[in-house]
């Protein structure tokens, strides 16, 4: 009988943790960084060129290496009983990638606390945190309310959610291996996890919005 493999999901907002939080759970388990799968690596700059410099967006990801790599056994962690592969990023759950997960961990953040932290570590204009970065994260994300409220098993049939404002990177790492182990002993709160995830559903509602007042606005003018 073929071992089972599980594979984990790791995303959020930039600067929420998501590189942190992985390799801490490599360490937890003593387990080799290299093996960790990392978004981040995967840019086409040629395709960022394309998209006007838009480094926010899913199409400028090469997702055939991305799959490639999730399913190279190379990158398979072995713990106990337990075999599964590690990948994060900020654009993780979308498709062709967000049905692969067995198991996803969203980490929140709130927009000023994410806007602090990416302008203390690199900088942008305060137009392209706001309608790039902030926008993209909104767009992106906001369909995992729906899949948690539903536990549909598109996403793996649950999602842990971690708030990175109150939750250090050490708890949030203890908490992730419980989940990813499906440990009895881990303590959550299913409530407040479908509150944050509606939080993001609800601005990018706001946003949509607000775009499409924006729209009408023009239309009107042009008429």
């Amino acid at each position: 009988m073929e071992e089972k493999v599980y594979f984990i999901g790791i995303g959020g907002a930039t600067r929420a943790g998501k590189s942190t939080l992985s390799r801490k759970i490599a360490k937890l388990i003593s387990c080799d960084e290299k093996k960790l799968i990392h978004l981040d690596r995967y840019f086409s700059k040629e395709l960022v060129a394309k998209y006007n410099r838009n480094w926010e967006i899913p199409e400028v990801l090469k997702w055939d290496s991305i799959i490639n790599d999730i399913d190279d056994e190379n990158r398979i962690i072995k713990y106990g009983n337990f075999s599964f592969v590690i990948s994060e990023g900020f654009l993780l759950f979308k498709e062709p990638l967000c049905h692969k997960f067995d198991k996803s961990i969203f980490i929140w953040i709130s927009k000023e606390e994410c806007k602090k932290r990416r302008m203390a570590t690199k900088p942008k204009t305060e137009d392209y945190f706001e309608n790039r970065i902030w926008a993209s994260y909104l767009k992106n994300n906001n369909h995992l309310a729906k899949y948690k409220r539903n536990k549909e098993m598109n996403m793996g049939g649950d999602i842990l959610v971690l708030d990175s404002t109150r939750e250090t990177p050490e708890e949030m790492a203890e908490k992730s291996l419980k989940f990813i182990l499906g440990d009895k002993e881990l303590q959550r709160n299913n409530e407040n996890e479908q509150e944050l995830l509606d939080f993001i559903e609800n601005e990018y509602n706001k946003l949509l919005e607000k775009q499409n007042n924006i729209d009408n606005n023009k239309k009107e003018e042009n008429n």
